[in-house]
């Protein structure tokens, strides 16, 4: 048997894709990994035997239109692959990928593709027939966030697929120990794809240049540029590392004493997608900060994971509030109890894929 994982992105941005190889390696299948290298900002370090890379750069400054003649391409390049070899099933990631490809999955693989879907689409409004054609067509359809189903066909069954390993999250479900830090300073981490302006200035300006903090962003992405600028001789205390390799990234996490996962609080591409951050955040342990508005929002308030704001709150007096009163055992049984709700998902997930193969 061989499995096609179709993908608009490369592996190393996509921790997700470790969700199914996991499963794939466990029970012996071939598989390969059928990728799109659209920014050329990271090597492509996936067994070059087991991957076809389409190498067309389309980054995410262009224009919706161009955004989706160049998934149209992307689409000949992955049907062309398909035809080539012989593959007898297909995980199929991103709504926009699946609307191209719909007609080739319905008529060649009808109940053996799992759809996923990662995120939402400004497209998907005009296309919600496709996506439905798409979802009942599939083997099972996977969701990363249950605020999903308030915008995807409401008639039809989904499986939670986080952004999360399942042994990463073995690992922090059996390291229950926090090891007090001597930071002289707070660090406030921004770790992963630096976008959304209006968000992280809003953060820069309330945490901005106050002695007891450190405001740091990891990565790299469409605003970084443009934070740097806006930051520049005005705060002190506002740092920007850069690009980072992905094993380097739970050490960058460590130094932090919260995460950073505020965003925008208008729009469906916005508030209903679970961050990696998030994820981070459970895994080391590491209080974080959330929008009202966001899907975070309600697992933060249930499990005591840190702290919401809302558009009217000033950060900085929040965060001050959090740190006077925190408790670290109720936000250890938190992080537990948040953590274990995500493993069983997994073996939900990892279940009903061995089913299916």
């Amino acid at each position: 048997m061989k499995i096609g994982i179709v993908n608009p992105n490369i592996v190393e941005n996509d921790p997700y894709v470790g969700y199914y190889t996991d499963v794939f390696d466990e029970i012996g299948v071939d598989y390969k990994y059928i990728g799109w290298n659209r920014n050329h900002h990271y090597p492509v370090t996936f067994q070059s035997d087991k991957a076809e890379i389409f190498h067309y750069y389309s980054p995410e400054s262009i224009s919706n239109f161009r955004k989706i003649y160049d998934y149209w391409l992307f689409s000949r390049f992955i049907i062309n692959c398909l035809k080539r070899e012989k593959y007898d099933f297909l995980t199929i990631h991103t709504l926009v990928n699946s609307l191209f490809l719909s007609n080739f999955l319905t008529k060649y693989f009808t109940n053996s593709y799992v759809f996923d879907v990662r995120d939402y689409s400004p497209v998907y409004p005009f296309v919600k027939n496709l996506v439905k054609k798409v979802i009942k067509n599939s083997a099972f359809t996977v969701i990363s966030s249950s605020d999903y189903k308030s915008w995807l066909p409401r008639d039809c069954d989904y499986l939670m697929g986080h952004n999360v390993k399942k042994s990463f999250v073995e690992s922090a479900l059996i390291e229950q120990k926090i090891e007090p830090k001597i930071n002289k300073k707070i660090v406030v981490l921004t770790i992963g794809q630096i976008s959304n302006f209006s968000a992280n200035s809003r953060l820069i300006t309330s945490l901005g240049n106050k002695p007891t903090i450190k405001i740091v962003f990891a990565g790299h992405g469409s605003q970084k540029e443009n934070l740097e600028l806006f930051s520049k001789g005005m705060f002190s205390n506002v740092f920007f590392s850069g690009k980072y390799k992905k094993e380097d990234e739970p050490g960058l996490v460590k130094t932090a004493d919260f995460i950073n996962i505020v965003l925008p609080n208008t729009g469906l591409a916005f508030n209903t997608p679970m961050s990696n951050r998030f994820y981070l955040s459970l895994l080391h342990k590491i209080p974080m900060i959330v929008n009202e508005e966001s899907v975070q929002a309600k697992w933060v308030k249930e499990f005591h994971l840190g702290f919401v704001v809302t558009s009217e709150d000033d950060i900085y007096e929040k965060l001050m509030i959090y740190k006077e009163n925190f408790e670290l055992q109720e936000f250890t049984d938190g992080c537990h109890k948040m953590l274990s709700i995500i493993n069983e998902d997994i073996l939900v997930f990892e279940n009903s894929l061995k089913k299916c193969i």
